[in-house]
């Protein structure tokens, strides 16, 4: 159902945009309309496909697990970071950050979406805001460590771990109650 929708929203666009250029000094505005209309049946669609997802129990449930389990992989990473530091040297962290982390940041990031199904949009933005003060910590770690600024790094892993357990925290009590 989402590939037709998306088909009849990139076939309204694209026809939309064919007409308006096809006639530079007079655009046929009842085609001009027809394609605006088909474009909005395909977001209409994308809308309601995107709506069923979003409840449907067992993507629910995996998505829920998708996001703890990523949470607690990242926090685990930069845990082993932090207590690895003096092996890995400073040139090394951001080789690290991304071969160890930002797989699990990213499958986080493609789930995030089931926290606000599951707890409401003020768990959800708990949530976010420890996970995003979380990610800029990292990405800061990443840079110092890439220009060799050591106590940055260091000041930056404690700071991202310490987020990313928050997070963790703001779930934990939603499990709990």
């Amino acid at each position: 159902m989402r590939t037709v929708a998306l088909i009849v929203f990139y076939f309204g666009v694209t026809a939309g945009a064919f007409i308006t250029v096809r006639e530079s000094t007079q655009v046929t505005w009842l085609h001009y309309g027809v394609a605006v209309a088909i474009a909005v049946v395909g977001v209409v669609l994308l809308r309601i496909t995107a709506r069923s997802a979003a409840t449907d129990e067992s993507t629910v449930a995996s998505g829920m697990l998708t996001v703890r389990e990523s949470l607690e992989a990242v926090a685990g990473h930069l845990a082993r970071l932090n207590q690895e530091r003096d092996t890995i040297g400073v040139y090394g962290i951001h080789g690290r950050i991304d071969a160890d982390v930002m797989d699990d940041v990213n499958r986080f990031v493609e789930v995030r979406e089931t926290i606000a199904t599951v707890h409401g949009l003020d768990v959800y933005a708990q949530t976010m805001d420890a996970f995003a003060s979380g990610e800029r910590a990292l990405n800061r770690a990443w840079s110092a460590s890439a220009d060799g600024y050591i106590d940055e790094v260091w000041a930056c892993l404690d700071r991202a771990e310490r987020h990313m357990q928050r997070a963790l925290s703001v779930l934990d009590a939603q499990k709990a109650s």
